[in-house]
Order: structure tokens, then C-alpha cells, then sequence
């Protein structure tokens, strides 16, 4: 597979009203390769959705590099709130006819219907909802017409932002399920970001840990749920609830240690593709 991604030391700092300097991102190093899913976790506030945003070309760092193969038109994102995304004036007709306008995929007026319908359905929706406004629509109809927005751009890497954090859990599935099927038919990259650590141990193959900004921790998924290395990284997965109470009750979480999560200086390599800060 070719590279279609590479940050080299992205650092970003945000300078609040009273002038004070915030340090969002800190030296992040990562690449991505077509087709590959990524997984994204770590704590809220800890720079997740602005490296996203970095990515898309929305923000520029301060320091280090953002290189992609792609352009800006072929990178999209699915975000966690879809009432947000959607306007609420538009149908989902006029939502799609947009998104294909601004990505430059002419699709003559007579065509229209075949091609809206036949996305609607791939992504679980009946041709008819084309007509209906956001509010007529469920909160998982609604992202489903988010990622049916994202696909008519036919897009080379996705960036979803907790796309499933607001939903049931039974359409938490569902959406899961159809962003994979997705996937291996229309063969994008996709960047995700979580929270819930089984659906990214599901969905990805490698898995990014972030804290206050730095990656702590990258490897595949088997390196990340088998053999973590970083206290923060034990942490998040020793937080990780079970359906059995008595294990629950008797169970001793690890110290949350600041200091110690923030330490290290640079990603070291413990065994082939398996990063940790030290």
C-alpha cells in the first residue's frame, strides 16, 4: 500500500482571549497507508479532534509537517454530532447535490435519482428519506445521511470523530458494522476516533494513544490490548468495564500519575511497529 498521510512533529498552540498560550498538540509523529483504519483514543480535551482537524487541513501547525498525497477534496469528516453537521433547511437531496458540487463529481439531474438512491440504500436508508429534512430523521438516520455526504465525494481518507458517540447503543453497532462494510467496498482510509476502546479494538487494526497532546503510544491493535507498555495506555484499558459486578467491586484501578503519563522525551521502538514513549 502507498502512504497517503505522514505528520513529522506537529506541534499547535491556541492563544486564549487574556493572551495566555495553550499547547493543544506536541510533537506528533504518525503516517497512514490507503485503505488502513486507524484508531484514535485517549481522555476528552487530550487534542484528539484538533489533530483531526490538523489533518483536514483546518488548522496549520505551528512547528512540524503535514504532508498527504491527496488533496483537501478527497478527505472528509463524519462528526460526532450529526443535528450539527446537517442544515437543518436542506433535504438530504439537496445535502448530497451539495456535497457533490463541492467536490466537483458532476452528476447530470437525470442521473440524480439512480445515483442518490442506490447511496442511500449502501448506506441502510430507503430512497425516500432523500426528500426529508434532518429534523424528520432519527439521530442514526441522520449520520447515516452524514456518511452518505462523506461517500458521494467518493473521499481517499475519512476522518470520523466519535461518529457513533451520540447514538443508542444498538445503532452504535449498526453504524460501526456499515462503516466497515463501507470501507472494504469503496477501499478509503479512515482515521477514528473513540472513546469506547472495544469498538476501535473492533474496527481498527492500528491504534493511536493520545495524552495532553503527545502519542504515547502507537502499535496494532494486538500490540495496544495484549502488551501495553504505557502506564496511561493500562490505565484506559484496565477502565474498561465488564458485565460481572463481583469483578468490578474488587477491582483496584491503577494511579492516575500525571507527571508520570507526561514523561519522555521521544518514541521509542519495543518491538517492530510498537512505539512507547519512555
Amino acid at each position: 500500500m502507498d502512504e497517503l498521510l505522514r505528520v513529522d512533529d506537529a506541534s499547535l498552540t491556541f492563544t486564549l482571549p487574556d493572551g495566555t498560550k495553550l499547547p493543544v498538540l506536541r510533537d506528533v509523529s504518525f503516517s497512514m497507508q490507503e485503505g488502513e483504519c486507524v484508531g484514535l483514543i485517549g481522555e476528552s480535551g487530550c487534542g484528539k479532534s484538533t489533530l483531526a482537524r490538523l489533518v483536514l487541513g483546518l488548522y496549520e501547525p505551528d512547528t512540524g509537517r503535514v504532508s498527504r498525497s491527496c488533496g483537501t477534496r478527497d478527505m472528509h469528516m463524519i462528526f460526532q454530532d450529526a443535528d450539527g453537521a446537517l442544515d437543518p433547511r436542506m433535504t438530504a437531496r439537496e445535502i448530497l447535490r451539495e456535497a457533490a458540487g463541492l467536490a466537483r463529481r458532476k452528476i447530470a439531474r437525470c442521473d440524480e435519482d439512480a445515483v442518490f438512491s442506490r447511496l442511500m440504500e449502501q448506506t441502510g436508508l430507503r430512497p425516500y428519506y432523500l426528500d426529508s429534512y434532518p429534523g424528520e430523521l432519527s439521530g442514526g438516520q441522520r449520520q447515516r445521511i452524514a456518511i452518505a455526504r462523506c461517500l458521494i465525494a467518493r473521499p481517499k481518507l475519512i476522518l470520523a470523530d466519535e461518529p457513533v458517540a451520540a447514538l443508542d447503543v444498538s445503532i452504535q453497532a449498526q453504524i460501526i458494522n456499515l462503516l466497515t462494510d463501507l470501507q472494504a467496498e469503496y477501499h478509503f482510509a479512515m482515521l477514528f476516533i473513540a472513546h469506547d476502546l472495544a469498538v476501535v479494538r473492533h474496527l481498527c487494526k492500528r491504534i493511536l494513544v493520545m495524552y495532553r497532546g503527545r502519542l504515547v503510544e502507537t502499535g496494532t491493535a494486538e500490540d495496544i490490548f495484549e502488551h501495553a507498555a504505557h502506564p496511561y495506555t493500562r490505565l484506559l484499558l484496565a477502565s474498561i468495564l465488564r458485565p460481572d459486578p463481583r469483578y468490578e467491586r474488587a477491582k483496584v484501578l491503577p494511579p492516575y500519575d500525571a507527571e508520570q503519563f507526561s514523561r519522555g522525551s521521544a518514541l521509542s521502538e519495543l518491538t517492530p511497529g510498537h512505539f512507547v514513549r519512555r
